[in-house]
């Protein structure tokens, strides 16, 4: 699934939550023109649309998004967070992603075992070897996605 630059949530907060990342900023036009985004919330039954109104901050302080940041800021932004993702483990990114969306369809067992063999694949790779020395080293570690 690709980022999202800029918001997802014209198309509905559901659309937004699939995205890997979600930027918005309060200065987003959506779905008119305001100054800020504009998203249906559910419901604490979760059934049926609420249609309160809401901006980037109550979103994030909601957790629908990770961050709120100025229009200008946002180029630089969204290019220093995914440089920092870029340089972390990126494997265990994804393993991590897999097994989440794994957990909502699996039984318990099955995913305990999962989790046993995702581990396994991460701790057979370079960057695991390359976490545990920069924490025994106290220094920062530099990972190579493998």
């Amino acid at each position: 699934k690709p980022a999202v630059i800029r918001a997802a949530v014209a198309a509905g907060p559901t659309s937004s939550l699939y995205c890997r990342g979600m930027w918005d900023h309060p200065a987003q036009h959506l779905p008119a023109p305001t100054e800020e985004a504009i998203v249906r919330v559910l419901d604490a039954d979760g059934n049926r649309p609420s249609g309160d109104r809401f901006g980037a901050q109550e979103a994030k302080d909601i957790g629908m998004i990770n961050f709120v940041v100025p229009t200008a800021e946002l180029d630089a932004e969204t290019a220093a967070l995914a440089q920092r993702l870029a340089a972390g483990p990126t494997h265990v990114y994804g393993n991590t992603k897999a097994l989440f969306y794994r957990s909502l369809e699996s039984e318990f067992e099955s995913q305990l075992q999962a989790e046993a063999e995702y581990f396994a694949d991460c701790a057979s790779r370079a960057d695991f070897r390359e976490g545990v020395s920069a924490f025994v080293e106290k220094r920062s570690p530099n990972f190579t996605g493998n």
